[in-house]
């Protein structure tokens, strides 16, 4: 057991070409359609390999509290970002998309905290894994799929 970090991490395979889940997974518009604790977002930067955002993060049924993001791309590869101006713990979470036969795309999809104090985030990441986001990432890979598979761009 990490003290000092808390992982989850889940994968699917969409029927979609990677290019196109990758354009809907990075989308600000959509984030929030796929990624339900995120109830609002918006990117500081210009595009580009690294952006700033910011964000209200759901923690709790009818409770979001503001938090700022790093975002880094690697166009149709990789999208990942980490909370920051928060020294005693941040949150994390990244994508990967790789091709599969028949034009599907496998998402590897990651989250967790990070704390500079022991047990902080093996306590936060259970707590909010286990009883706050429920469905967690099993359920935003379900609906960054049916967006993917059935809707247009």
């Amino acid at each position: 057991m990490n003290l000092y970090r808390y992982q989850v991490s889940r994968r699917v395979r969409i029927a979609a070409p990677r290019q196109r889940v990758y354009t809907l997974a990075t989308d600000p518009r959509l984030i929030p359609r796929y990624s339900r604790e995120v109830r609002s977002l918006r990117l500081l930067d210009p595009p580009g390999r690294v952006r700033r955002a910011r964000c209200r993060i759901r923690v709790a049924p009818g409770l979001s509290v503001p938090a700022r993001y790093r975002y880094h791309y690697r166009p149709g590869v990789s999208y990942a970002g980490v909370q920051v101006r928060c020294p005693l713990v941040r949150s994390y979470f990244g994508f990967s998309f790789r091709d599969r036969r028949a034009g599907a795309t496998e998402v590897l999809h990651i989250e967790g905290f990070r704390a500079s104090v022991p047990l902080l985030a093996p306590i936060l990441g259970w707590l909010y894994f286990t009883l706050l986001n429920r469905g967690g990432l099993r359920a935003e890979l379900d609906l960054l799929r049916a967006l993917a598979e059935g809707c247009p761009l």
